[in-house]
């Protein structure tokens, strides 16, 4: 997806560097299906690799026996959103407010009737994944260093949060600087920093055959040729494609998956992504009802076209 900044000042250096080399880090919610992105004014960015053993100590045997048991990947992402001008930091709230509201679930709404009365009520039915893409630090497997979008080609994980701060000293804009009332009572920060971690789903399946051939995508994880020798598809010695982690399969099995709501299916998503036997506890939090909060259940419907 092209991506097109516009500060309203013109000839901004950071809008033409932004659109024109695709430096930017674009966020695409699978639970909206909407795509928000900030320019690439990072101020932190690591890639934690993180190998987990099980550890078995046998007698007479000075160090223990160590058994494998996965490789997980974290990301942690920090940047700066800087405003031009009053457009771009009322643009700049906006795109940090559509980013907060991806990181609430997709419910499904149904209506049911209680003592006569139809209520609506709502069940987790989405989990609130992002697809996440930055120039060849953030990107897909499949994907192509350097070429953004984040919807067909961005890395696939869970948003552990979203830290959002003003910079207090960097001062603020007054939202009704033509005193016409217009956007009287707001302040638009000029910059912010955000910040976030970012847990990576692997879609697809990684390792080494007997061969020490590369099982996985060539450039995996930034888009380098490094000389691997990856193995071949038609030889017998390679991963079974059916274990391999497809990405619509993948997205199947964690749909609707919240260890709040349905810890059983929790816990199939994790071992279905290596995640082996989990732990379960029981939760009665199964599902929530729309009329709280001041919601009749007219003005739900409303909202929700029921």
């Amino acid at each position: 997806m092209s991506q097109n900044f516009n500060s309203g000042m013109e000839g901004d250096p950071s809008d033409d560097y932004a659109n024109s080399h695709n430096f930017y880090i674009e966020f695409y919610s699978l639970v909206s299906d909407k795509s928000v992105a900030f320019k690439a004014w990072l101020e932190d960015w690591d890639d934690s690799f993180t190998s987990q053993w099980n550890p078995e100590e046998v007698y007479g045997r000075m160090d223990p026996i160590q058994t494998f048991k996965r490789t997980t990947r974290t990301m942690t992402l920090g940047w700066k959103v800087i405003a031009s001008s009053i457009t771009e930091a009322q643009e700049n709230m906006r795109r940090i407010q559509l980013l907060q509201k991806s990181l609430y679930p997709g419910y499904a709404v149904t209506n049911y009737t209680i003592n006569g009365e139809t209520t609506p009520i709502g069940t987790l039915a989405r989990a609130p994944l992002f697809r996440v893409q930055f120039a060849n630090f953030i990107m897909g497997a499949e994907s192509t260093a350097g070429s953004i979008d984040a919807k067909e080609n961005g890395l696939l994980c869970a948003l552990n949060g979203l830290q959002a701060r003003p910079i207090a000293e960097d001062g603020y804009i007054d939202g009704d600087t033509n005193g016409n009332g217009g956007k009287r009572g707001q302040l638009f920060p000029k910059a912010w920093t955000l910040s976030t971690q970012l847990s990576i789903l692997h879609e697809h399946f990684l390792g080494w055959d007997s061969s020490g051939n590369w099982i996985g995508a060539a450039n995996y994880p930034y888009g380098q040729d490094d000389g691997t020798v990856v193995a071949s598809t038609d030889t017998g010695d390679t991963a079974d494609s059916s274990a391999q982690q497809n990405s619509d399969e993948l997205l199947e099995t964690l749909e609707g998956t919240c260890p709040a709501v349905d810890d059983e299916r929790a816990a199939e998503a994790s071992a279905a992504l290596g995640g082996g036997t989990t732990t379960t506890t029981t939760s009665t939090s199964t599902g929530f009802t729309a009329d709280l909060a001041g919601h009749g259940s007219a003005e739900w419907k409303a909202k929700t076209g029921q």
